[in-house]
């Protein structure tokens, strides 16, 4: 019991009714409780000293004050949940009665002067500036009434005994108590206020302390943050334009090659290779790797065994990418002496669809050197370089099968013309020249240099007489599908021959070589035409005699007069 006395009255404790959350209503009432505590023990000695001067000079009214007054002071004291603003209030009413009365007793000689000047100064502690300056004005015109009061003779004033009184022992003992009581009163709420101000000063310090901390650990994450989202966007820039890179090339070699040396070279890793998978998908073998050692291992047609040595092994057999942090400690890293200084890798799988067609290997100098968002990003590459690599060889495939018909094209076509040539047992050559156009021209050393180089050749023959022009000879190759079926050989009196008009003839050529397949193919039909009418009337003849002698002897008329040649012999024999 007595101990939960001692903790309520304790300023350090907090009443019920105050909000510890309220800082500035916590330490007023700390203040208001300090002070109360010590005006208890200072005005149960004051209390003890005034009665006895009081009741001995039976100011009987005084007492009745002063003992009211004492009471309401232990009441606030240590009644803790009434209302603080009542027992503010309370307090000052009752430091007032008691200055007020000293001050009427004892008038300008004694210590009432001298305690109304704490009343500001506990107003402004317990009730705020507002309190402070209500009391203040209080106390003033206080003050001032009963100096007038007493002045005009409302008030008796003190005797003139009192007044100058000085050798009595008591009133001395009640004048520095009540001095105590105020230097008191003033000492403890300042040393309260000190105090408060002196541990809010250290906490703000400590808080601008952690605080600053604080801000320094956040500038620090901001810049570790800002680095690592700079280093994301351009590792982001650069993972797109690998990408662009990838979309637009259609060689094969030239994109695993142009691959491998932007990932390493962009995200600066130690080592990049990239392996496809061969046709019986036994071993993964690179196909591009960067660097001194890359080319090595080219040279050595490095391969790994699916399933069975290196992470590129495992990878391809599982189709899972796979990151080894710290490749002493990785049982499936393949320990390769042309790269020693590997501590990490990291290798993707190249996926299209349900095939693995192979892998990215990626290694560092570095242990831990890649994370979550670089297996990602590095498999978007990958599945955006496997669409490359199916597509390229689609392009490939495509790309010889053109070549192939081209080249099958051009077989048909020679042979076409050849026998057609044959067939017709003609020398197509003719030559225009003032105005009379020739056949049967022979073919000009221009005419043969064009068709040795398959391409057009332009030369200059110079004048033999001073009053001659110089003639530019052009002979431009008739191609189709890049066949040679002939040459024009122009020949123009000028030294230099214009751009248009190679670009002219070489459209004309162009034109040409269509116009005459066109021409020879209409010939060829109708060779066939009359080869096949020519066939049928001789069959008709041949199905109208009806013996041996008859068939015989139509056939060898029917053939020498139809084909025109010297002569034809058709006999039978039997061989015994």
């Amino acid at each position: 019991m007595s101990m939960g006395f001692l903790q309520s009255s304790n300023p350090a404790h907090t009443p019920a009714g105050i909000d510890p959350q309220d800082t500035l209503m916590v330490f007023r009432e700390r203040v208001l409780q300090s002070i109360l505590l010590g005006m208890v023990v200072v005005a149960t000695v004051a209390y003890i000293g005034t009665m006895s001067v009081v009741i001995q000079r039976q100011i009987w009214a005084a007492v009745i004050i002063y003992t009211l007054c004492y009471v309401t002071l232990l009441t606030l004291t240590f009644w803790r949940n009434l209302n603080y603003y009542v027992r503010a209030i309370a307090f000052l009413v009752v430091f007032s009665v008691v200055a007020f009365t000293s001050l009427i007793q004892f008038g300008m000689s004694g210590v009432g002067r001298l305690l109304l000047i704490p009343i500001p100064v506990l107003g402004a502690l317990t009730l705020g500036i507002t309190g402070g300056i209500l009391t203040t004005l209080l106390a003033g015109f206080g003050h001032f009434l009963v100096g007038i009061l007493m002045v005009n003779g409302n008030i008796p004033a003190p005797s003139i005994q009192i007044q100058a009184n000085a050798s009595r022992l008591a009133d001395w003992n009640t004048s520095s108590l009540l001095f105590l009581l105020a230097a008191a009163i003033m000492v403890t709420g300042l040393n309260l206020l000190s105090s408060s101000l002196d541990r809010a000063i250290k906490q703000q310090t400590r808080l601008a302390e952690d605080l600053a901390k604080e801000r320094d650990t956040l500038d620090q994450r901001v810049d570790e943050r800002t680095v690592q989202i700079r280093r994301r966007e351009a590792e982001l820039f650069a993972a797109s334009r690998l990408a662009h890179e990838i979309a637009t090339s259609t060689d094969l070699d030239d994109l695993l090659d142009k691959s491998a040396d932007m990932i390493r070279d962009t995200f600066g890793f130690y080592h990049a290779g990239i392996f496809l998978v061969d046709e019986k998908k036994e071993y993964a073998v690179l196909r591009s790797a960067t660097g001194e050692a890359g080319r090595i291992m080219l040279a050595r047609n490095h391969r790994l065994k699916v399933g069975e040595v290196g992470i590129v092994g495992y990878v391809v057999s599982r189709g899972e990418p796979r990151i080894t942090m710290d490749v002493e400690q990785d049982s499936f890293h393949f320990k390769n002496p042309i790269l020693p200084e590997t501590r990490a890798e990291m290798a993707i799988p190249l996926r299209m669809g349900s095939e693995i067609m192979g892998a990215i290997d990626i290694q560092s100098t570095q242990p831990n050197a890649f994370t979550a968002d670089d297996t990602r990003m590095f498999q978007t590459i990958a599945d955006q370089l496997a669409i490359a690599i199916d597509k390229a060889r689609l392009v490939q495939k495509l790309q010889a099968s053109i070549e192939e018909m081209e080249k099958t094209y051009r077989q048909t076509t020679r042979q076409g013309w050849q026998s057609f040539m044959r067939t017709s047992r003609r020398h197509y050559s003719f030559r225009y020249n003032q105005q009379a156009l020739e056949a049967g021209v022979l073919e000009t050393p221009e005419v043969h240099e064009a068709r040795q180089q398959n391409q057009l050749v332009v030369k200059t023959i110079l004048a033999e007489q001073p009053d001659q022009k110089p003639i530019s000879v052009i002979a431009v190759p008739i191609k189709l599908r890049q066949e040679i079926i002939g040459v024009l050989d122009i020949r123009v009196q000028a030294e230099n021959v214009s751009k248009e008009l190679l670009e002219l003839l070489e459209v004309t050529s162009n034109r040409l070589a269509l116009a005459l397949e066109n021409a020879r193919l209409v010939e060829t039909v109708q060779i066939r035409v009359d080869r096949e009418r020519l066939v049928s009337e001789i069959s008709n003849r041949v199905r109208a005699s009806t013996d041996v002698d008859g068939i015989l002897r139509t056939t060898a008329a029917e053939l020498g007069r139809r084909l025109g040649v010297s002569e034809v012999v058709v006999q039978l024999r039997s061989d015994e």
